[in-house]
């Protein structure tokens, strides 16, 4: 914004293009060292220059803007299969394009805009290198707090179940199994991150926090299927009130205090109620586990670097790794049936290309000149999704973040219409700081922050009118929707197939998990093989549910599934936790091979 002024540009728009290629930078270009992610930023001028040159020089020529429109989408997408910087490259283009043709910019003005990018980028690369540095381990110790935060809901959540009236306890039971699958998603989160290169963790302290986020999480999980089953029979107000006032204490003393709650459990030194004694031993072995967190930091301090720990959860971009995987087995399967060899990345590209050109005479027909908003929709939905699911949930997310942020964002802009371009300036970046924070797990919230500081963007450029966003809103429908419909017919995956590949999966790696357990060969420790486990049935839960189930058969048959896979989950964890006995452990088996038949039914195969 500063430089604006002096290279002869409009101050609102200098402080759009000038942020945008920085703005677009951050929001894409992570990487786990950085000197590769300061090389990938700098490559990213260059195509974003190339498009911006082109969509301003080549204005008015509709058939060519549309023909680069559609080659510069199907880029985004085949651009990863080529290098890291290649993704980079293809969405820097294509936003740089759009800019072109969305605000009103001269081409002579070229030069100057260019100037100010490459500041706004060189700034960026400056910033986040003094102060935005990747660091592994500060990524872990993030994962680690958020860890404790989810295991600290389970029990707060437990408590609220156990104390909730008979009739009332189907909302606190919702939360309650919801809070857990958090901790399990946090936990394998943590495990994944140990294993990074760059994490500082030698073998010792990686081990020694690879084995106690498992030992927290079993207590957790327990502790949940505890207070469930106590609901579950009616174990009495009385029960119900010990169980709920021992969980309380542990909470208040920020996880410890183990013996304390397990002490008002039993009288005389003895329990009863089987349950309410499992849960007393579960509350102690938890504070032990509270204690050894606390511990655990000089550990991280003395581990040898030069030993190595692998973690058998996959992470990219932060998070677990979801339904790839299985579209890529599809993807292999279907490649040597047919003898057509199409990878996940370049099917999607594909199915881009057509999408994009069947959508852009439509939303000629409904917007004119803004055609690009239909192709948004298509961006929007192809982009980090794998299944027909994800694609329809996400078009979904961003319909109606769009209609909530033209509810907010239009009498906003009319409202500060007259007013300082600071102000709307200021909103901007609030809008888009904000949503930047929700993009990774809440993307309609980022769509209403984004549809909102579009509005102050086309009122500071006198683009703005009342009809512009219900227009915007049209045709990012229409996009998502032939997205979607695309998906169903270019190179489809039926859900039922994904389904199949992910029980198949699922059930590979029990069978590899008991092997483990039995200590057979120089394989992996039972709880690396329970690692894995959970990651097979995380990425069963991203492709259980079917939004088009056409009838509640379907639904019934995936609930039926996810509660096999959930009870799979919870016995190989007790087992890899270490039974008390033969007779629990002999108990635990079959009730293993009991859900893995359910896994089997032939119905869902």
């Amino acid at each position: 914004m500063l430089l604006a002024g002096p290279l002869g540009l409009p101050t609102a728009l200098g402080a759009i293009l000038g942020a945008l290629p920085a703005f677009i930078c951050c929001f894409l270009v992570t990487d786990e060292r950085p000197g590769r992610e300061a090389r990938r930023s700098a490559v990213f001028v260059l195509p974003y220059l190339i498009a911006l040159f082109l969509s301003l020089e080549l204005q008015g020529l509709r058939l060519v803007e549309l023909v680069i429109m559609v080659g510069l989408l199907f880029f985004q997408f085949y651009g990863a299969r080529i290098a890291p910087w290649g993704a980079d490259a293809g969405i820097g283009a294509i936003v740089a394009f759009m800019s072109g043709l969305i605000l009103p910019i001269p081409s002579t003005s070229f030069p100057e805009l260019a100037l100010l990018g490459v500041a706004g980028l060189a700034l960026t690369i400056v910033l986040r290198a003094l102060f935005f540095r990747p660091d592994a381990r500060r990524s872990l110790a993030r994962a680690r707090r958020g860890y404790l935060a989810a295991t600290r809901q389970v029990l707060i959540r437990a408590a609220i179940l156990l104390e909730s009236p008979d009739g009332r306890d189907h909302r606190a039971r919702i939360r309650l199994d919801r809070a857990v699958l958090r901790v399990q998603e946090a936990a394998m989160l943590a495990d994944g991150l140990i294993g990074k290169l760059d994490s500082g963790l030698g073998g010792r302290g990686a081990l020694g926090l690879h084995r106690i986020l498992f030992d927290t999480e079993l207590d957790v999980l327990e502790l949940g299927r505890i207070a469930g089953a106590l609901r579950e029979r009616r174990a009495g107000a009385a029960a119900a009130g010990r169980a709920a006032q021992a969980i309380r204490i542990v909470l208040d003393a920020g996880g410890a205090s183990g013996r304390e709650a397990a002490a008002t459990l039993r009288v005389d030194g003895a329990v009863a109620d089987p349950d309410l004694e499992r849960l007393a031993a579960t509350l102690e072995g938890f504070a032990e586990d509270v204690d050894e967190w606390r511990a655990i930091r000089v550990d991280l301090v003395e581990s040898d670097p030069r030993e190595t720990f692998r973690s058998a959860v996959t992470v990219a971009g932060g998070r677990v790794v979801g339904a790839g995987s299985t579209v890529k087995t599809i993807m292999d399967e279907a490649g040597r049936k047919h003898r057509i060899h199409l990878s996940p990345i370049t099917r999607t590209a594909l199915q881009a290309l057509i999408a994009g050109a069947a959508v852009e005479p439509l939303a000629i027909l409904l917007g004119g000149g803004r055609f690009y908003w239909g192709i948004i929709g298509v961006m929007v939905v192809f982009g980090g999704t794998n299944s027909t699911r994800d694609r329809v949930v996400k078009g979904w997310q961003r319909i109606w973040g769009t209609a909530v942020g033209g509810v907010v964002g239009i009498p906003l802009a009319l409202l500060l219409q007259n007013h300082s371009p600071v102000v709307s300036l200021a909103i901007i970046m609030v809008c888009i700081a904000l949503g930047m924070y929700w993009v990774g797990h809440r993307y309609a919230l980022w769509t209403v922050m984004l549809v909102v500081a579009l509005c102050q963007i086309y009122a500071l450029t006198g683009a703005f009118s009342i009809g512009l966003i219900p227009l915007r809103l049209a045709e990012n429908a229409l996009g998502a929707a032939i997205a979607v419909l695309v998906t169903a017919v270019v190179f489809p995956i039926p859900h039922k197939a994904m389904i199949a590949v992910a029980v198949r999966h699922l059930r590979e790696s029990v069978q590899d998990f008991l092997t483990a357990l039995e200590g057979a060969g120089d394989g992996p420790s039972a709880t690396h093989a329970a690692r894995v486990v959970d990651q097979r049935i995380f990425q069963l839960r991203t492709v259980t549910t079917s939004p088009f189930t056409l009838g509640r058969g379907d639904a019934v048959g995936d609930d039926r599934l996810v509660l096999a896979a959930t009870e799979v989950d919870l016995y190989v964890n007790a087992l890899a936790g270490g039974p008390d006995d033969s007779t629990d452990r002999h108990d635990l088996l079959a009730r293993l091979d009991e859900a893995l038949r359910e896994l089997s039914d032939p119905a869902r195969a």
